[in-house]
């Protein structure tokens, strides 16, 4: 899990998420509310949102994932990782008591893999 989070709020714009994106390598941001998530925005939605023909200036709390998925912080990665698979997501935000914490990205679980 990382701790470092890139968060969002809802009424920033799909071009400052994506230009974060781009500028930290990174590929999601959680949309959050007083440290609790309540969406997700990931590369993948920037260009679904690009191709669709969204303005730029979109806010990120019309057009983010939500509800969103998250796991809390005292289960194990096995049960993560079931998550992550289940829902098919690559991007799982970790909470504790509800707020935002940390992430894990399935390039985390497999870069841990490799060493």
């Amino acid at each position: 899990m990382r701790t470092r989070v890139i968060k969002a709020r809802p009424d920033d714009t799909l071009r400052h998420t994506a230009e974060l994106m781009i500028q930290l390598r990174i590929g999601s941001i959680v949309v959050v509310e007083e440290d609790r998530p309540i969406g997700i925005v990931t590369e993948r939605d920037c260009v679904r949102l690009m191709a669709e023909g969204r303005p730029a200036d979109t806010r990120v709390g019309d057009v983010m994932t939500r509800p969103v998925i998250t796991c809390e912080v005292g289960r194990s990665v096995g049960e993560a990782v079931a998550i992550m698979s289940e829902k098919r997501i690559n991007h799982l935000p970790i909470t504790e008591n509800g707020k935002l914490v940390g992430i894990l990205a399935s390039r985390d679980l497999i870069t841990a893999s490799l060493t």
